[in-house]
Parts: C-alpha cells; sequence; structure tokens
C-alpha cells in the first residue's frame, strides 16, 4: 500500500477515535522516570510467544504491515488478501485502505483490544477455554496468528513512539543504522533497548565499538541507554499524538492549521493544557513539535 493514504474526512475519524486510546496505552506504559515499561502480562507474551525477533520488522516499514494483515487474516488467507489486491488497480486499493479505516473507526474494530487486554480474571478464564477447546491444528494457527500481530502491535508502538521522541521512525533509523550511522543507532536503541539485545546488526556492532575500544560510541550508547526517552519529552502527550498520528499516515504537512486544530478538539483535547487556545497557538505547537524533532530529543551532551 506504498503512497496510498487515509481518506481526508475518514482520517480526522480515525486519529479522533485513536489519539484518546493511545494516550492511554502510552500512560500505562510510562513508568516512573520517564522509562517505558511494559506491563507484566505483555512481557509476559514476549516470553512465551518467543517475539523477540519483532525488532527484525524495523528493517522495512511494509514488513509491519505484512505483519498485522497475517495476524488478522493467517498465513493462507493473506496469500488470498494479496493476490487479489496487487492485481487490482489504484482505486480498488484506494478503496481497500479506506474500508481498513473505517473498521478501525467502529466500535467492532476495537473488539481486539479486549482480546489482548482482558481487564478480569473471568474473560481471561473465558479466553482460556476457547483456546482449549480449539483442536491441535486450529490451536497452531491461532497460536501463528498471535505471534503476527503481536510482532506487529510492539513494532508500531515503538515506530510510532519514535516519531514522538525523535521525529524519525524506527524504520528510518534502523535501516540508516546498518548503513554505518552510529547516531541513527544510538537514536534507535534509546526508543527500543531490546535492539541492542536481538538485533543482529545492533549486537554485532555494539561488539565491535567493545573490541575496538571506540570510547566515543559507548559513551553515546550508554548515554541514550541511561535517558528514558520520555523522561521530559512530551510535554503535551495528546497534542504531539495528534501531530505524529497525522504524520504517520502523511497528513500533517497537507492540512491547514485551522484543519489540525479541529482535530485536537474532535480529540477532546483540552485547548488550555496543551497550549492550543487558537490557530496562532497551534501553530506555535506545530513548530515546537517540528524544532524538536530536528534536535532529535535529548542534546548529546
Amino acid at each position: 500500500m506504498e503512497n496510498l493514504r487515509p481518506d481526508k474526512i475518514l482520517t480526522v475519524e480515525f486519529i479522533a477515535k485513536l489519539a484518546p486510546q493511545y494516550v492511554e496505552i502510552l500512560r500505562e506504559f510510562q513508568g516512573k522516570g520517564g522509562w517505558i515499561r511494559m506491563p507484566e502480562k505483555l512481557e509476559a507474551r514476549i516470553k512465551n510467544l518467543n517475539l523477540s525477533n519483532y525488532v527484525l520488522l524495523y528493517e522495512d516499514e511494509k514488513r509491519i504491515q505484512v505483519s498485522l494483515m497475517l495476524g488478522l487474516y493467517g498465513e493462507e488467507g493473506f496469500k488470498e488478501w494479496r493476490t487479489e489486491f496487487e492485481a487490482s488497480g489504484p482505486e480498488t486499493q484506494q478503496s481497500f485502505l479506506d474500508d481498513l479505516t473505517v473498521d478501525a473507526i467502529t466500535d467492532e474494530g476495537w473488539d481486539w483490544l479486549d482480546e489482548a487486554f482482558p481487564d478480569t480474571p473471568e474473560k481471561e478464564e473465558i479466553q482460556r477455554q476457547q483456546f482449549e477447546s480449539l483442536s491441535e491444528e486450529e490451536k497452531q494457527q491461532a497460536i501463528r496468528q498471535a505471534q503476527f500481530f503481536w510482532c506487529y502491535f510492539f513494532s508500531h508502538f515503538y515506530n510510532f513512539l519514535s516519531i514522538m521522541i525523535h521525529g524519525q521512525k524506527l524504520t528510518s533509523l534502523v535501516p540508516q543504522a546498518m548503513t554505518g550511522d552510529d547516531d541513527a543507532l544510538c537514536k534507535a536503541i534509546q526508543i527500543d533497548r531490546r535492539l541492542l539485545l536481538f538485533h543482529p546488526y545492533f549486537m554485532d556492532r555494539y561488539l565491535k565499538a567493545q573490541n575496538n575500544g571506540e570510547q566515543n560510541l559507548l559513551d553515546k550508547i550508554g548515554y541514550r541507554m541511561a535517558n528514558p526517552g520520555t523522561r521530559g519529552q512530551i510535554r503535551f502527550p495528546g497534542l504531539y499524538l495528534v501531530f505524529a498520528m497525522l504524520e504517520g499516515v502523511s497528513w500533517l504537512d497537507d492540512l491547514t492549521h485551522e484543519e489540525i486544530l479541529d482535530i485536537c478538539d474532535e480529540s477532546e483535547l483540552d485547548r488550555w493544557q496543551n497550549r492550543i487556545d487558537d490557530v496562532n497557538s497551534l501553530t506555535k505547537q506545530l513548530g515546537r513539535y517540528r524544532k524538536f524533532q530536528k534536535t532529535g530529543g535529548l542534546s548529546m551532551q
């Protein structure tokens, strides 16, 4: 779906629906001092489903998209969908993207959230019983789809967080790092530390730096590792989420500031708390966001 983006009106509805949800998820994940702390249940999912290789998805944005489709449709279903999608024209492909956006806007589109985060022991037990009622083949298929979905979830979350912190996705920073850009490597590690533990290039580069005594790089890595990605960085999480989400779907630069302010209102952002009392205030905040992106977040002192 390269070069496609959701319809403008649907984008407004989509972000108005998702922004408040994402703020809650970010607050849940943001631990003391600005560290991103995965809830214990999600850490358990990474371990139990052997998901640490999700960091490989950062090498190409398309891998994250494919992982979502595999999680939704399964491997056979995805093959059938891809054949049909690739054989269709631009209008049909755009229609498909818009239909996906509509699904995400509807309440039914959020059924996965209840399934992913059962909030009571009773719901967890129902899920367990449903899984145990499957045949062995169905269980394996369900596990595979769960692996694809959760790889999508973690890579998408950190990719999105990276836009807010550094103004670049991890799907931009990681390929840059792999071409020898050590600054990009350090920024990527600050967002997702699992890169240093499970991504072959990052592991090899760190080992090489240690063996060669590259103290400057080791100091930079240490600095990024010691400074939480979100400590003091996101003063206006809801507002920056809206900016980052618009940028993520390639609409931020093509909307008027008045339209963006309307989206903030639709997202139920408090104008006073986010310092966006009017269009001029929104323009100033967007300027700060852009300036923050250019400086790459934390200064490398």
